[in-house]
């Protein structure tokens, strides 16, 4: 296990905790693209402490996956403990306490953001984890209301009086929608008010905006959420890269059957389909395929859609055109998170 996390990832690019997307599959296919450190999808505390299967699937991690983090939301204090014994048996590299998920479903439990109206419980949380984990503890935060008396500077702080080994920093309030552009000079002026490593978060689709906001920042590290879906290479420093339809065929079709054979068809099914909406985007005739996906019932049904689909070796679109630029535009407003869910659970 890493023990000095934060320096391993000085200066690399992160993959952020998302809900529904960031399990074994997605995270192995991250690192074996250059991800630095990844981490699993975020999972209740109470639900973990009480032995619930899901709760177990969200936080399961493999020993061949280091270094990953566990991402928790702490909705009962009461089991914490509880929780952190059952999660320390798996030796994560570091715990991370989600204080960013604007989901009300997460907020309305005091959990999330919500945890930014009361730092004073956010640091009893972090102390608790601190107190009862075998792992370096981390932070991801979002900024408070635009309006707040609480400035960015004085959430850091907080954090680290508390005793975060890093704070990350999502550069924008739990209000938000992602038609807002992030504002880095949060993530800055983070950076200017503590000692412990700050990672950067929030509009980072090419490995330039990693090292723009880098720069721009002063930011210890960049953690990548929405510019890793369908793009996993983007760790590599090659998101650019015009991989034809027969690389993505390739690459897509394993992240399918590995999504099978891990969790099933049930879990596999609503994944995998996202997952050929997002590695597609960029090639024509894409949208008609995304109809035809999400009216799969079961994995041989989507597998048998998505090689119609490339059997017609179909182009990619025009880096150039008005309609890749749509395409992207659409993306980066969460328009493509068609799948069954609550997509402000999706990206936090």
């Amino acid at each position: 296990m890493i023990q000095t996390i934060s320096e391993h990832i000085k200066g690399k690019m992160i993959l952020a905790p998302m809900l529904n997307t960031t399990d074994h599959v997605f995270r192995k296919l991250c690192r074996h693209y250059g991800a630095a450190l990844t981490f699993t999808e975020m999972a209740s505390s109470s639900m973990i402490a009480s032995g619930s299967t899901q709760a177990a699937r969200y936080a399961a991690i493999s020993r061949q996956e280091h270094p990953v983090g566990i991402q928790l939301f702490v909705d009962n204090m009461a089991r914490l403990e509880e929780a952190i014994e059952e999660i320390n048996p798996l030796q994560p590299d570091v715990i991370d306490i989600n204080a960013g998920c604007p989901s009300d479903k997460v907020c309305s439990h005091g959990a999330g953001a919500a945890l930014l109206a009361n730092l004073p419980e956010l640091q009893e949380i972090i102390k608790a984890v601190k107190r009862y984990s075998h792992a370096p503890v981390s932070v991801k935060v979002r900024v408070a209301d635009r309006h707040s008396r609480i400035p960015v500077r004085d959430i850091a702080r907080a954090v680290e009086d508390a005793g975060a080994s890093f704070l990350t920093v999502h550069a924008r309030t739990r209000y938000d929608r992602y038609e807002e552009p992030a504002r880095w000079e949060w993530i800055a002026e983070a950076v200017r008010a503590v000692n412990i490593p700050v990672i950067g978060n929030g509009d980072v689709f090419t490995s330039d905006d990693a090292r723009r906001m880098m720069r721009e920042t002063g930011c210890h590290a960049v953690m990548v959420a929405r510019g890793a879906l369908g793009t996993p290479w983007i760790f590599a420093g090659k998101e650019d890269a015009l991989l034809d339809a027969s690389a993505v065929r390739s690459i897509l079709l394993q992240l399918v059957r590995e999504l099978d054979a891990c969790y099933g068809p049930i879990v596999a099914l609503p994944r995998a389909s996202k997952h050929v909406a997002w590695f597609t985007r960029f090639f024509e005739g894409a949208e008609q395929l995304r109809v035809d996906v999400f009216r799969c019932r079961s994995m041989p049904a989507l597998i048998s859609t998505v090689n119609r689909y490339f059997d017609t070796n179909p182009a990619r679109l025009d880096p150039g055109s008005e309609e890749l630029k749509a395409v992207e535009d659409a993306f980066h407003r969460r328009i493509l998170f068609w799948a069954e869910m609550d997509t402000e659970d999706v990206v936090g």
